[in-house]
């Protein structure tokens, strides 16, 4: 299968890299990792994403001030990187372009004409360096730099659940290929902008806890974004730290969409199934331990309101499960 994708890249006009809308680490890492592998065999690709602005955070990661928000004209294939749906994808993609799914995802709809899944990867980045080893691409120094970029957020700087040997093996390649995990550490670590520091100190006072401190809820409004300039995907990491408080198992944060949308983020430790729990309710997708879905919003239901219920009836669900 590799092989087959390998001589589509290659045969390919020009190729476009996709990852999903509101990209975290793991996603713009990956795009732009593959895409230095293929820039260096002489293919002619664009890194693609939907989302204005990108965060800004991931700036360090080579190539990332080239990446475009349109789809370029004389692209013939389109190669989705850690993105679960075409949907997320954020356009719609052109007749007679073919696709290449390259993730980690369990929940991944297999929309592509080839789709290479590892769901025991810890990370998108870490299918793609596979990827690139198997059909003798070039390791280049940029190409690790963003891949191993990737598997750290993905991983949590490898202290998540995810992290298997594999994980570790990997980043030992990638480093002798010329990465440098104190730079890249430091950078995923401690460059964060003051509108998230400000966005996050605003949920953190004011979420709340049910079933006994199990399960923390967030709520994040329209108006919050607007007031503190922070991006939308400064509530992934949000989530993320609320599950390190000590009595939680299950962190519940709602997002309002610009369109009005809820966009929820579930983490967990033990003893939920984060992508089970989204896929069941809304047909969302994930991980074991983190994953997300976007309900649509309601004309009779306030934001506050949908929130509310919704709330509601995922804690009548996983109740038993909490312990």
């Amino acid at each position: 299968m590799e092989k087959v994708a390998w001589k589509m890249i290659t045969s390919a006009r020009k190729v476009v890299v996709v990852s999903h809308l509101y990209p975290d680490g793991d996603a713009l890492g990956s795009s732009l990792g593959l895409a230095a592998s293929l820039q260096a065999a002489g293919v002619r690709v664009v890194v693609v994403n939907a989302t204005r602005p990108l965060p800004v955070r991931y700036d360090f990661l080579p190539g990332f001030a080239k990446i475009r928000h349109e789809w370029p004209e004389g692209a013939d294939l389109l190669v989705s990187v850690d993105c679960g749906s075409r949907e997320r994808l954020g356009f719609v993609v052109p007749e007679g372009v073919d696709i290449i799914v390259i993730d980690h995802h369990a929940t991944n709809s297999r929309y592509g004409k080839i789709n290479i899944i590892d769901e025991e990867a810890p990370s998108a980045s870490s299918v793609v360096w596979s990827l690139l080893k198997k059909v003798g691409a070039p390791l280049t120094a940029d190409a690790a730099t963003a891949l191993y970029a990737a598997l750290w957020e993905d991983t949590g700087g490898f202290g998540f659940s995810s992290v298997n040997h594999l994980a570790f093996e990997l980043a030992v390649e990638m480093i002798d290929a010329g990465a440098h995990p104190g730079k890249i550490g430091l950078a995923m670590r401690e460059r964060m902008p003051l509108s998230v520091l400000r966005l996050e100190g605003a949920v953190l006072s004011t979420f709340n806890l049910r079933h006994s401190g199990r399960v923390a809820v967030a709520i994040v409004s329209r108006e919050l974004f607007e007031q503190t300039g922070a991006p939308r995907q400064a509530t992934d990491e949000i989530a993320t730290k609320l599950r390190t408080l000590a009595s939680v198992e299950l962190v519940l944060l709602w997002r309002e969409e610009e369109n009005g949308d809820v966009k929820l983020s579930l983490r967990s430790k033990e003893k939920i199934d984060c992508a089970a729990l989204a896929q069941s309710l809304y047909g969302g997708g994930g991980h074991r331990r983190a994953a997300g879905a976007v309900i649509p919003a309601r004309e009779d239901l306030s934001f506050s309101a949908l929130v509310s219920q919704l709330t509601e009836e995922i804690l009548g669900k996983i109740e038993g499960e909490l312990g």
